[in-house]
């Protein structure tokens, strides 16, 4: 009765064997027809999930991390407003008073579009490059695709914004977009020929000046000038004060001069040491010379005394003598020391002297020149006066020309600035909101991919499931054995 008997009987060759296989199939699928209709619990749901933990866990940790370095790596970008009223109504021809209106959502959407134009942002660079040329910063190059502009609810206020990573720059950028913007529409109905005259004759005057003021200059680093008016100030300062300083050198060399003749005809005429002398001079050994000549002195007045009582011969009197012999020779010698170190100093004065002389010589030379330097200097700084005078008029021509311009088309004041850029604020900042939601999308994409793998398994998990479906009761169970590096003492 049994379908599988049959085959079962062609590999075994006892029957009562076969028998008892097909009893064990029908009970086997007797059991897989319970094990269908039982209902899953609590501890099955654990169960599901404690053997298949790593996938949440990997899916966890995964899906976090990915977010989180995200958020972490992405820049923060900062954006600054501006806002400007605009007047609506247009002329429709320059030479036509009359003033054409359109509906406030076109005039308006227009008005957008040519805030985020190229035009606007070329006006906006060429501002935004010379303002930063005069504070001595690098060229900042403005990015147009961070350039955006909008309508305040349903007036004609128009709200320009620049967006970047440097909230600084974004201050400086939309302050220019949004004198582009005004300076745009202030052009659009200017008269482009006279400006343009304006401006051709500016240069053509800015190059003269230029050319006048690099000769002005060429000519002062050729004579080695800087400031000629000053300069002949200074020489002519420094020429009193050398002659000044020459005079006193004059006057002691003329005082070297007549203590060195001096000294050198008391040495010639072999004067008598005994009745003494002055030495006047700083040379250092009037000391010593006036020493010798009161010793002379005495001397003299001692060998007088002797002479009284004793004959020129007698050795006391032939002692005094020799003393006196000795400090005449010294006396001598102290003055031809004297003289040479006179020698000396008048040789330093009239060094001295020679270079002072010769200092004069080129401040002379210098002051010579200026009469020249100052009329050469007179004609060019004329010439830049003139030119800088027909610039100015030209500049307050030109700025009439605009305000007459400006005062009869009322379309030039149409646009005004309301509000300057605002303090740069984070326009993306963290999203938190994403790094909490990652974790629990992925626990809960982790539930439902184990529970799809653990479907899959059709083995036996638990000694639960062996009893349920053999029929049988499990006696022991050997536990899973993990390889273990042994030791070997």
């Amino acid at each position: 009765s049994c379908p599988g008997a049959k085959t079962q009987t062609r590999n075994f060759r006892d029957t009562t064997l076969a028998a008892g296989i097909c009893t064990f199939s029908k009970g086997v699928s007797r059991l897989e027809q319970e094990k269908k209709t039982r209902e899953a619990t609590l501890r099955d749901f654990f169960s599901v999930v404690f053997r298949r933990k790593w996938i949440i866990i990997v899916l966890f940790v995964t899906s976090t991390s990915f977010v989180t370095i995200t958020n972490v790596r992405t820049p923060v970008y900062y954006e600054a407003v501006a806002r400007v009223l605009v007047s609506r109504g247009q002329k429709e021809n320059i030479l036509m008073p009359q003033i054409g209106l359109l509906s406030w959502k076109e005039e308006l959407s227009s008005e957008v579009e040519t805030a985020k134009s190229a035009a606007v942002a070329t006006n906006a660079q060429k501002i935004l490059d010379e303002k930063r040329n005069k504070e001595g910063k690098p060229r900042y190059k403005i990015d147009g695709s961070s350039v955006d502009a909008g309508v305040v609810g349903e007036s004609n206020v128009v709200e320009v914004s620049y967006r970047s990573t440097d909230p600084e720059m974004c201050v400086e950028v939309t302050n220019a977009i949004a004198e582009g913007y005004m300076k745009h529409s202030r052009e659009r109905f200017s008269i482009p020929e006279l400006f343009e005259f304006f401006r051709e004759e500016k240069e053509k005057i800015s190059v003269e000046l230029e050319k006048w003021k690099k000769q002005r200059s060429d000519f002062l680093n050729s004579r080695g000038l800087s400031d000629p008016t000053a300069e002949r100030r200074e020489t002519l300062g420094m020429y009193r004060d050398t002659q000044n300083t020459l005079k006193d050198i004059v006057g002691k060399r003329i005082a070297q001069d007549e203590s060195v003749n001096k000294l050198s005809k008391i040495l010639q005429e072999d004067p008598d040491f005994s009745i003494g002398f002055v030495i006047s001079g700083q040379v250092g050994n009037e000391g010593t010379l006036a020493e010798i000549s009161r010793q002379l002195i005495l001397l003299n007045s001692e060998r007088e005394k002797l002479l009284t009582k004793y004959t020129p011969t007698h050795p006391d009197v032939k002692a005094v003598e020799k003393q006196i012999v000795d400090l005449t020779i010294m006396m001598r010698k102290q003055l031809r020391d004297r003289l040479e170190l006179e020698k000396l100093n008048l040789d330093v004065l009239r060094a001295r002297e020679k270079e002072q002389r010769m200092m004069l010589a080129g401040f002379r030379a210098e002051l010579r020149q200026y009469p020249e330097v100052e009329n050469k200097l007179e004609e060019v700084d004329r010439m830049i006066a003139l030119y800088q005078a027909s610039y100015k008029e030209l500049d307050e021509k030109e700025i009439q020309a605009r305000i007459t311009d400006q005062t009869t088309s009322p379309e030039k004041t149409a646009v005004i600035l309301l509000n300057p850029a605002t303090k740069a604020f984070a326009r993306k900042t963290k999203d938190y909101v994403r790094i909490a939601l990652a974790p629990i999308f992925s626990i809960v994409i982790g539930l439902g991919l184990s529970f799809f793998v653990d479907g899959l398994d059709h083995s036996f998990k638990t000694t639960g499931e062996v009893e349920e479906f053999l029929r049988l009761r499990v006696l022991a169970a050997v536990p899973e054995v993990r390889k273990r590096r042994i030791k070997l003492f």
